[in-house]
């Protein structure tokens, strides 16, 4: 299962983002995941790596946008 310090590190990264809707979140999760999750505590360690892994890109994405701008 998730660990604690993936739950928070996931939770840094939807707020950097400016995710802050539940069921955005939620979504995105699905997404990335490539399944249906009502909760992110149950990702399994893989599926949080590949969430953080999407989420930091998505962050890096951002902030070189906003550089550029």
């Amino acid at each position: 299962m998730v660990t604690d310090a993936q739950l928070g590190h996931i939770g840094r990264l939807f707020g950097v983002l400016g995710v802050t809707d539940r069921d955005k979140r939620l979504e995105y999760t699905s997404a990335a995941v490539g399944r249906v999750v009502d909760s992110s505590k149950a990702l399994t360690r893989r599926e949080a790596s590949k969430l953080i892994d999407l989420l930091e890109h998505d962050c890096e994405l951002r902030e070189t946008r906003q550089e550029a701008s």
